[in-house]
Formats: structure tokens, sequence, C-alpha cells
């Protein structure tokens, strides 16, 4: 298991510091940030691949990226939107659902096809505020569907704990009671990033409040107790496009990635019975 954290020059500035200890960069697929980024860790590539979009994939591409950087997962998001299936709208609830289980499904195995169910692992989206404007489907959050799909599949769970508790808030439960009913046994990735209302609705890629630590730290016992084998843990705070420009504090870096590093080696420790692991 690597703990990984987005790329940015601040991010860059804190390890040449020695203020925080990491496995690898989590970068998007641009050849100029990853050769940046290269020169100061591995990196791994996630992936802007979501359902009903794989029409119009490079594969090729994709390929290139596997060959030449440490990426072992390839991701997809599990988001639709009405303009991806318009029709969905005027359909039953329960004809809704079906059509938004198949369609995960076809995806999930085209992907499955091409590189091994046990190297995809599909992300929950947030379901909040700010994407209900962008008239996301409901269907698509739900973790009945997504339990489906995934077991039918056999694929893996990207678990997004940030985008989970914009969800659970949307829904009126508990972060975790949330979590509790995704496949967490199925999980592979994990994401991290703080959340907070800033006056249009939960958003996340933000530094970690004492509330986001504690719904980390109780996911992470959740994810031991399911008996999940993570291969890469990434905090996302950070990054070098103009909408991170306000929330890639050097600061920030250097205070969160230490707590998350210390909750990744606590689930290393009790996942290996107790012994440190030997793992990077």
């Amino acid at each position: 298991m690597q703990l990984a954290l987005n790329y940015s020059p601040q991010a860059v500035d804190a390890l040449r510091a020695d203020a925080i200890a990491i496995d690898v960069f989590k970068c998007p697929p641009w050849d100029d940030l990853s050769a940046q980024a290269r020169v100061w860790k591995p990196i791994y590539i996630h992936f802007p691949l979501r359902v009903t979009q794989l029409g119009s994939v490079n594969w090729d591409d994709i390929e290139r990226w596997l060959g030449k950087t440490d990426t072992h997962l390839i991701n997809i998001h599990l988001g639709l939107y009405e303009k991806d299936m318009p029709t969905l709208i005027d359909e039953p609830e329960a004809v809704a659902r079906e059509r938004v289980i198949a369609q995960f499904v076809t995806d999930l195995e085209l992907l499955a096809s091409r590189f091994g169910a046990e190297r995809v692992v599909a992300e929950n989206v947030p379901f909040g505020r700010r994407t209900l404007e962008k008239t996301m489907l409901r269907p698509c959050i739900e973790p009945e569907i997504i339990t489906q799909a995934l077991t039918t599949t056999g694929c893996g769970l990207l678990l997004d704990i940030a985008h989970a508790t914009i969800t659970a808030h949307s829904l009126g439960v508990a972060p975790l009671d949330y979590m509790r009913a995704l496949p967490l046994a199925r999980t592979k990735e994990v994401h991290i990033a703080g959340v907070r209302d800033l006056g249009e609705g939960l958003r996340d890629h933000l530094a970690l409040t004492e509330a986001d630590m504690v719904t980390m730290t109780e996911t992470f016992a959740l994810l031991l107790q399911h008996g999940a084998d993570l291969h890469m843990v990434a905090s996302e705070y950070g990054g070098i496009t103009s909408s991170f420009d306000w929330r890639s504090e050097y600061g920030v870096i250097i205070t969160d990635t230490p707590k998350i590093a210390a909750v990744v080696n606590d689930f290393r420790a009790r996942k290996n019975g107790g012994r440190a692991s030997t793992d990077s």
C-alpha cells in the first residue's frame, strides 16, 4: 500500500524541506505535469474516465501511461447526469435503477476485458448541491446499485471519503452510515480531502477539519473490519490549475499529510497483525 499526494509546487517544497513523507505523486494524464512530478517522486495516474464516456477514450494513450508510470489501477467515476441518459427522467424509478446498473456493468466490463477486473476501480461520486445543479442522477450514488455493479463485474471500489461525506449530507445520513452500505471489502484505493460549506454547498479538496479526521479514522477502522486490501491511499489536497490556486497551501500540506500518513501507517500495522509494515 502506497501513500500518494496530489502534485503541486507546494508539495515539492514540502518534500524538499523533509516536512512530509510520501511514496508517489498523484497526477492527471498530462505530459508536462507528469514530467515535473517525476523529478521528485514516482507518479501514478488518476484518469478522467466516466461511465457513458468510454466510446471516446484513446486506449493507446491509457496503455502508454500504464507503461511509463507506477499506475496499477485504472479508475472510472460512477457519475451520471441527465444529459448522459436523457430518456431516464421519464422512466419509472425501478426501470431507471435497472438501466443505471446496466450502464455501470457495461462500462466496467469493457474496462475489465482490457485490463482485468482486478485492476479496475470504480469511484463513488459526490451528490450535493453543486452536482444537483448539474442534474446528477440519484441512482448512480445508491449503495445497492454500486454494490450490484461491482459484484457482477468483479471490479474494485475507489472509496472517496470526501465524496461520501458530501453525498451523505445530501441524503440526510451520517457519512459512516452511507459508507457502511458500500461494498467496502472491495476497496482497493482511498481518496482523502477536507470538506466544508463555503456558501454554495459542500466543497472538497480542502484542509482537513476535526470532523474530517474523525470520519477518516473511523473509515479506516471499517475498512480493516471488512478486510479491504488497499493498494493506494491518496491525499487530494493541492494542485496546479486555477481551481486549486486558493487550496494548495504549503501550511496545509505539511499539517495534513502527516496526519493522513499516521492513519495509513496504523492501518498497515493492524493489517499485519500489529507488526510494522515493510512496504514503503
